[in-house]
């Protein structure tokens, strides 16, 4: 199935296919496409803390959070690691995808998850370009993220290719 069972988001391999088919899109037209990676931050600790139950019940609020803020256009899933998620934003530049993840972390910031109350993340945020290929368009994203999860996280890093 491409959804992942406990969270109802697409699972990453179905994400993938999904921002392939984008990048073709964006590629044919001339339009553009972001990628947002986003990280909870101090996912291990939590973990440790309030268990690997309560993680779970965190993640699906944290899905439910971030599905209700994006927009018809855009496909919010799961990326590689067990705490990373994803969001393909078709027609919007870096910029504009750098104001979608402010505007997402201010809501989260609104939220308090039941037991753990506030939670922050880290984004990585890229544009597709034309030099691009697939796995060079994901890198970037994932090199930003890493940058801000580097600075402690609670931060969003923007890479593009000029």
């Amino acid at each position: 199935s491409p959804i992942d069972p406990d969270l109802k988001i697409f699972n990453s391999s179905k994400l993938g296919e999904i921002l392939e088919s984008e990048r073709k899109r964006a590629k044919r037209y001339g339009t553009a496409l972001s990628l947002i990676l986003i990280e909870i931050d101090h996912m291990k600790n939590l973990t440790n803390i309030f268990g690997k139950d309560e993680m779970l019940r965190l993640k699906k609020e944290f899905a439910k959070v971030f599905k209700k803020e994006i927009r018809e256009t855009d496909v919010f899933g799961k990326w590689s690691k067990d705490e990373q998620f994803a969001i393909v934003a078709p027609n919007i530049d870096f910029r504009g995808a750098k104001n979608f993840a402010l505007k997402l972390d201010k809501k989260l910031k609104e939220h308090r998850f039941p037991k753990v109350g506030m939670i922050t993340c880290s984004y990585g945020v890229t544009s597709y370009s034309n030099k691009d290929n697939m796995f060079e368009f994901q890198r970037r994203a994932e090199k930003a993220l890493n940058e801000a999860v580097k600075k402690g996280g609670n931060s969003i890093e923007v890479k593009i290719l000029i």
